[in-house]
């Protein structure tokens, strides 16, 4: 847990703790107020309703609520991890086309004459997705190192609570360009359905979730689970249980990274070689168990129509607009762009390495030249 990451736990835990103890307060006056003051009204309960309505908000934003809804009931850490292992990575492409109609709407006023109002609607018309097309894909997470030290209650029942990022990379400059091919061929079969276009990407890994409760003991701790968190939240007592769930749990972060290849199979040991040092593994004390078996790696999948590298780098932008991008990495959050109109031009996109969120694009066609298939 990284320092950033470490303050912002702090102050969640000063403020559900504050809280806590306002709840307390407003209880307490309001149970006084209502047995010894013969004249309270509704008043002397508004605090507490308040602040219970907000205690119950709070705990369903807080981490713990993330974790023990993602609990891997029946998975101990090496078939959790093991499945995310061996589970391929996708990325996928969705469109969205859409126009705006302006609508009227009639209605009376306050003296009863007939009014009009009107407003622009988006109306959505056509959506798809359509997953980027690889032919293998390894999992190089590397090792992941269990802290199984200072446990506080009793090991056999130890549970980690366990962040997952998840991420994608492109094995080769190859796969980058055939990457954009296929993105810039979805969009231009798709972009002329409507006047509007949204496009957006995104990685998916089937199973994943950021925030996972996982066992890592000799079996279940049946003490934990979400029902005993919503029974503690009714009794106002719930920031007494997580503490109670932390007493048996262990934090720490990890990353799971795929890789992917349209020209080349990685499961050939010679192309793989400069990779073999981020095999997955999971090392608890001194065990080490290795995710390296080839029937759970995929079959390799033809992707058809590849045109050669030299006809990709050598194609000519056509028109008088034409715009070319080269990107290194897109880390975070992803890339937004928004056009309103492209005359003329194409736009062509290389990226090497392509992290977390995706992009997000939303562009006006209803002045662009049809481009033809």
């Amino acid at each position: 847990m990284g320092k950033a990451d470490g303050t912002e736990f702090t102050c969640g835990k000063c403020w559900s703790w504050t809280l806590q103890i306002l709840v307390w307060g407003s209880l307490v006056w309001a149970i006084i107020g209502g047995i010894f003051v013969s004249s309270a009204g509704v008043g002397v309960y508004l605090p507490f309703t308040i602040l219970y309505v907000i205690y119950w908000i709070n705990m369903f934003c807080s981490q713990t609520c993330s974790y023990l809804s993602h609990k891997k009931d029946g998975n101990n850490i090496y078939g959790y991890m093991g499945q995310l292992f061996y589970t391929p990575a996708f990325v996928d492409f969705h469109i969205s086309c859409y126009h705006y109609e302006t609508r009227s709407h009639h209605y009376k006023d306050s003296e009863g004459r007939d009014q009009w109002r009107t407003e622009q609607v988006k109306v959505h018309t056509y959506s798809e997705t359509q997953s980027f097309k690889y032919m293998t894909w390894r999992d190089v997470s590397g090792a992941f190192n269990l802290n199984t030290s200072g446990f506080a209650r009793d090991p056999k029942l130890a549970m980690v609570k366990l962040r997952i990022h998840f991420d994608i990379e492109f094995a080769n400059d190859g796969t980058v360009n055939d990457f954009e091919a296929q993105k810039n061929y979805f969009i231009s079969r798709n972009r002329f359905r409507d006047t509007h276009y949204d496009f957006t990407q995104s990685n998916r890994l089937d199973g994943y979730s950021e925030f996972n409760l996982v066992n890592i003991g000799e079996q279940a701790n049946p003490s934990i689970g979400m029902c005993w968190l919503l029974l503690a939240t009714f009794l106002t007592v719930s920031e007494f249980y997580k503490n109670f769930v932390d007493s048996y749990c262990i934090r720490q972060d990890f990353k799971i990274l795929k890789i992917v290849s349209t020209r080349q199979n990685l499961n050939l040991q010679e192309v793989f070689q400069p990779y073999i040092a981020r095999v997955p593994q999971i090392i608890v004390m001194q065990t080490t168990i290795t995710f390296n078996d080839p029937s759970k790696l995929g079959a390799v999948t033809v992707v058809p129509d590849l045109p050669d590298l030299d006809e990709i780098n050598n194609t000519p932008t056509q028109g008088s607009g034409g715009m070319t991008t080269s990107n290194d990495a897109m880390q975070g959050g992803g890339m937004t762009s928004s056009t309103n109109a492209m005359q003329g031009g194409g736009m062509t996109s290389s990226t090497n390495a392509m992290q977390g969120g995706g992009m997000t694009m939303s562009i006006d066609a209803s002045n662009q030249p049809f481009i033809q298939k």
